[in-house]
């Protein structure tokens, strides 16, 4: 008995995977996508079989009524959210989707809460005895300063994060010895010298909890992973030894288990399913703690998916009930983007 072609529908297309996403999906070759952003110019709107822009998540029923407008006939309907900000959107409104006949592949309302809060997560990987860096929680100008001015002491830099953040904001790297003049002119602006940090706290106060942990200088693994509806947790681990703004532009798929590991063990205590890219960093020493928790595929899926490992197609496979195929990545495959991972538009 043949099955119906597949038809996904992917938000928040100018997000920096889509493309990657897109590609991987359509190596099934009944695989139609239909690709949303509230952005008219996002880029996967470009990209995918039919692009449409779509009312903003603010409103929602609007918003709502586009998405159950695009399900398609004789077909089966995925969505599939690309973003953060999407993931707790469409779970919290899973049910009107599915009453209409779309599938949503999206983690429940709790786990999302945990792995979207910075704060939340890394507390979280501890009671599991998974390692994080050394952090503090601090609520105060008070507080901030003497742990800021703690680690610039020692000569050492730190980190700064938000509750949230979504692609590489709501991070800042202290940096005692950062070349001021240097900086002045950057274009990531991803790091501050502790007297800029002060002066914009002394001019904006503080109004929300941050966490300052230790600055990890060694070597960036990044998880791609899914977990199916079957409770399969697939995974490939690769280095990331440079980015642009939290994408990563160079590195290699690498073996190893301990990480993949740890990467399991914190995505089904949490039980979230779907999509996840998992990062750890490693201190002095060369150990790996985790820094981050993103509930969708990374920036850089891309690279698993050129080793050997189509995430995205298992993912919707398994949603649907069907049995997909697996091999391990090619290690050591390394990732230097070419034309075909930036092109935005169709030729």
């Amino acid at each position: 008995m043949s099955m119906a072609p597949l038809h996904v529908i992917c938000t928040s297309v100018g997000n920096q995977a889509f493309h990657s996403v897109c590609v991987a999906l359509k190596r099934r070759g009944d695989v139609s996508v239909t690709g949303i952003d509230s952005d008219p110019l996002a880029s996967g709107i470009y990209i995918a079989d039919v692009g449409r822009a779509c009312p903003p998540r603010s409103q929602g029923e609007e918003l709502l009524d586009v998405v159950k407008a695009l399900i398609q006939s004789q077909k089966t309907n995925i969505l599939l959210p690309l973003s953060i900000e999407d993931q707790e959107f469409y779970s919290l409104h899973r049910s009107i989707l599915s009453n209409n006949g779309l599938q949503v592949i999206v983690a429940s309302e709790t786990a999302l809460q945990i792995a979207n809060n910075k704060h939340r997560s890394v507390e979280f990987a501890q009671k599991l005895g998974i390692p994080v860096p050394k952090y503090v929680f601090v609520d105060s100008l008070v507080t901030l300063r003497r742990e800021v001015q703690r680690y610039i002491a020692d000569g050492n830099r730190c980190v700064i994060k938000r509750e949230r953040g979504t692609g590489f904001q709501g991070v800042k790297v202290i940096d005692p010895f950062l070349d001021r003049k240097f900086d002045f002119w950057s274009r990531t602006k991803t790091t501050l010298h502790p007297a800029e940090l002060l002066q914009w706290i002394e001019e904006f106060g503080l109004d929300e909890t941050l966490m300052v942990t230790e600055y990890l200088p060694k070597q960036h693994f990044s998880v791609d992973a899914v977990l199916t509806s079957q409770n399969d947790f697939l995974a490939c681990v690769r280095t990331e030894s440079r980015h642009w703004f939290g994408s990563g532009t160079r590195g290699e798929v690498v073996e190893y288990p301990d990480l993949i590991i740890q990467a399991c063990k914190l995505a089904k205590a949490i039980d979230l399913r779907g999509p996840m890219n998992i990062e750890f960093k490693c201190d002095n020493f060369g150990d790996p703690r985790l820094i981050d928790i993103n509930p969708r595929f990374g920036a850089s899926i891309g690279h698993t998916i050129a080793a050997g490992m189509n995430l995205p197609l298992a993912l919707v496979q398994s949603e649907i009930g069907e049995q997909y195929s697996m091999t391990l990545p090619t290690f050591g495959s390394p990732y230097i983007p070419l034309l075909s991972d930036i092109k935005f538009f169709k030729t």
